[in-house]
Parts: structure tokens; sequence; C-alpha cells
């Protein structure tokens, strides 16, 4: 561990997280600290410029348009709603995946420093799933907090590892 980058990103990742997780994950921190990392704050505005469902969908439907034009019902009901969304976006041109080249070259540029950025995979705890599927709209709800802190890194290309930080106090996974 000992020189290895490391860096709290303070932007979106940390927006409305669940307190136990938001303390988890900043005592993973000073874990690598204490183990001879570089542990920093950094912004990280790119974050929040990458994220947003229209972002998501347009590159979705850009990635899927072949297939799922010929081929929607082999998809799974909720993700076709969604990659089909991206089709007014891509189509087009107004969204901000056409301006992503130069986005993600400034998300380069800004972690030249860093080797990992250290943010909470989730902002909640991971829940039951008889909870979670109570209803679509409780999954749909719940599934756009579990992909929030994910996104910004598919979609800036960014590779990714979570690492478990132990337990809630329900003794659920935190993340």
């Amino acid at each position: 561990m000992r020189g290895l980058r490391l860096a709290f990103a303070e932007t979106l990742f940390w927006d409305d997280v669940d307190p136990e997780i938001a303390q988890a994950v900043r005592a993973a921190g000073d874990v690598f600290a204490g183990l001879g990392a570089h542990v920093e704050s950094i912004g990280f505005p790119e974050a929040a410029e990458a994220t947003g469902p229209a972002v998501v969908a347009a590159e979705a439907y850009t990635i899927h348009r072949e297939h799922i034009e010929a081929h929607a019902d082999r998809y799974d009901p909720i993700v076709a709603g969604r990659i089909l969304q991206g089709a007014k976006c891509a189509l087009t041109n107004t969204s901000p995946p056409y301006g992503m080249e130069r986005l993600r070259a400034r998300a380069l540029e800004s972690l030249e420093h860093i080797d990992a950025l250290l943010v909470p995979t989730t902002p909640i705890p991971a829940l039951p799933v008889a909870e979670v599927d109570a209803s679509l709209e409780t999954y749909l709800g719940i599934n756009r907090r579990y992909l929030r802190n994910t996104s910004p890194g598919n979609i800036l290309k960014l590779c990714g590892l979570s690492l478990p930080c132990g337990f809630t106090r329900a003794g659920l996974p935190s993340a």
C-alpha cells in the first residue's frame, strides 16, 4: 500500500449517503493510510456531469440500437424501457453523450495524480430482496439508488473495484 495515491471524491457519491456507509468507507480510508497509502480528498465534478438518465439511456441505445430494434422482446422489460428512452436523445444528438469524449478526457486529467478513488459503491446498504421487489415502483426507486455511484465510472470508462466494508447494525452488507 505504501505509495498508493487514494482520494475520497467529494461529490455526488456522498449525497444522501447512509451514515453507516459513509463511516465504513471513511474508516477504510484510515486503514489504507495506516498501511502507508497517501489518502486525500478531492473534488471530482466530472462524476456528476456523467450521470443522469438521459446520458445513460442515450449511450445504452447507441450501443444496443440494432439489436433492441430487432429483438426488444429478448430484453428484460425494465432494461428495454430504459434503453428505448435514449432513442430520441441519441438520434437527435441533443444529449450530453456526444460530448463524452471531452468529459472523459477531463476526468482522466483530474485523476492523473490519483491511483484510485474511495467512494461508497452504493449510498444505501443492501436490502432484503422481498423489500426491493415489493412493487415495480419500489424496485425502480431502489435500483436507481444502487446504480447511482457506479454509473459515473461506467460512463467515464474508469475501472472499478468494490470492496466490502463490513456490515450495518442490521447485519446487512455495507459498501
